[in-house]
């Protein structure tokens, strides 16, 4: 908010706010997309009980030892995705490479053995994580939501706050 950028501005001397418009942060309260309690989250748990309904989803959790599982989900949805940026593909690739060294927690979330889903996140500071990539396949209608509460409740029960960045 411009709120939020002069006193950030006013706080730190070389700071500047420029902001553009559709790329700002978005930040939850960990618990609101782990659990969509409450009528602001009505939408998202009709996806998710839909995708639940339509599907019998595995929730994996990616390990230094299944990361391959997760680099296999990314090159899967990059060919998927017409037009996918390239450098994107790059970043998600690099940050798999690095896994450990990143302290990455990620998911893979798949339907009778076809994966559709995919997350990557990491803890930023003390109470707060940021997914710096979810992809899924939209022909499994609630994907994108199932993903984004599923990785919330799972991975990251230590995090009071999720940074989505541009949602």
């Amino acid at each position: 908010t411009e709120k939020t950028a002069k006193l950030l501005t006013d706080e730190y001397e070389n700071a500047e706010s420029d902001p553009v418009d559709g790329k700002f942060e978005y930040v939850y309260n960990r618990e609101d997309l782990a659990f969509l309690a409450g009528r602001k989250y009505h939408a998202k748990r009709n996806h998710v009980a839909k995708f639940d309904k339509n599907y019998s989803a595995v929730y994996t959790e990616i390990t230094k030892e299944n990361v391959d599982l997760l680099k296999d989900a990314a090159k899967h949805r990059y060919r998927l995705i017409e037009g996918s940026p390239d450098d994107e593909f790059t970043a998600i690739n690099e940050a798999i490479a690095h896994f450990d060294e990143l302290s990455l927690r990620a998911c893979v979330i798949s339907v009778d053995g076809r994966t559709v889903a995919y997350s990557i996140g990491s803890m930023i500071n003390g109470d707060t994580a940021d997914i710096h990539f979810e992809k899924a396949d939209r022909s499994f209608e609630g994907s994108y939501a199932k993903v984004n509460k599923s990785f919330a409740e799972n991975a990251f029960a230590d995090a009071l706050y999720l940074n989505r960045e541009e949602d």
